[in-house]
């Protein structure tokens, strides 16, 4: 929506080759049997607004699905209050709405919207559920911590910053925890009393699972071959070695844990990176290998899962954010959890995936 309406400043219009490989991705979908004739499809009155209403309405004809009646008024600002907002209109809003009889009052509602408060509040709210971080997650954030980390994604969604920088930040994030919120992020991979090894994959796992929707955890402690056929087709094919060169990218991170009293009940990290490093299979006390299964070899310089590109610098957190906003999961990611979000669905869905029967849910892993 705020992209339709030209809301959205970080959105730039999509050329038409754009436009066309979505329209042809849609079209390769998996599609159920045609139930009625093109030619008797009934349309809304609404024209299309942009590409993807154009794509959705021709396969919608394509498949012979007889589309729902447009909402009415009352229908469409409760819908669209609540899915923006998270909360129904007022009275005199709904009543301030059903008597315009300006024929962009859809547009301008939306406008108001977007942005609102309101909006604020409930978007706030929809990343810290992503994100998970808080308070209490062992000694590592706290409060202060937390409310850092609320403050900097409110400033984020206030301020309309691209999420593309947003993301970026939050791989990059330096400095103490409980002087500044993105390093939290960070703090919220710590694996308490474990080896470091862990708290590179675990926060490899989150940045992977959060920005290009693909749970990694599981090669970190197994091949995928003979594991995850039936989860994720493309991890299916991956190693243990081939994770490692991915978390390698974190293992110059330096997390420095200081008490922030003197009963040590609570403790800040501050974050730097080394200037030289790799993932390795030493364990600093090795009576403690952790959770996952004995590593061998290294160290390991980082390799980019998903393309096989290595660093061009030495600063491999800044290479890792680069190769991770740039990557064409990183949108295709966000756009199916912003989908899932308003339409409870994912455009890419493993709970309702072809021949699929029942509706466990489950974690999208595409």
């Amino acid at each position: 929506w705020a992209v339709a309406f030209g809301q959205e400043t970080n959105c730039p219009a999509y050329p038409a080759s754009q436009a066309a490989a979505v329209q042809r991705s849609i079209a390769r979908t998996v599609r159920p049997p045609r139930l009625i004739k093109p030619e008797s499809i009934r349309r809304d009155s609404a024209p299309d607004v942009n590409f993807i209403d154009t794509a959705l309405f021709q396969q919608i004809a394509v498949d012979g699905i007889q589309p729902a009646d447009g909402a009415t008024d009352e229908e469409f600002i409760r819908r669209v209050t609540l899915d923006i907002t998270g909360r129904i209109p007022t009275l005199r809003q709904i009543q301030d709405y059903l008597a315009s009889t300006d024929p962009a009052k859809k547009a301008a509602l939306l406008s108001r919207l977007i942005g609102s408060k309101e909006y604020v509040d409930y978007w706030t709210h929809w990343f810290m559920d992503r994100f998970q971080v808080t308070g209490d997650y062992y000694d590592f954030i706290g409060i202060p911590g937390r409310t850092l980390f609320y403050s900097s994604v409110r400033s984020f969604i206030t301020a309309d910053t691209s999420y593309q920088d947003f993301a970026t930040q939050l791989i990059t994030a330096a400095g103490n925890s409980h002087q500044s919120g993105p390093p939290n992020y960070l703090m919220r991979g710590v694996q308490y009393s474990q080896p470091i090894q862990d708290t590179w994959d675990e926060t490899t796992n989150r940045i992977t699972t959060h920005f290009l929707g693909v749970q990694s955890t599981c090669v970190s402690c197994h091949n995928g071959r003979g594991h995850l056929e039936p989860i994720n087709l493309y991890l299916s094919k991956r190693t243990r070695l081939d994770f490692w060169g991915q978390s390698a990218f974190l293992s110059r991170m330096n997390i420095l844990l200081q008490a922030d009293d003197s009963a040590n009940s609570q403790e800040s990290g501050y974050i730097s990176d080394r200037a030289s490093g790799g993932y390795n299979s030493v364990l600093a006390d090795p009576n403690n290998p952790g959770p996952r299964p004995a590593r061998t070899g290294g160290p390991y310089t980082p390799v980019y899962l998903f393309n096989g590109q290595t660093p061009a610098s030495g600063n491999w957190r800044k290479e890792l954010a680069s190769n991770i906003v740039n990557d064409r999961q990183f949108a295709r990611a966000f756009v199916n959890y912003v989908w899932t979000q308003f339409f409870r669905v994912g455009i890419v869905d493993p709970r309702f995936r072809p021949g699929r029967t029942d509706r466990k849910s489950t974690r999208l892993n595409s």
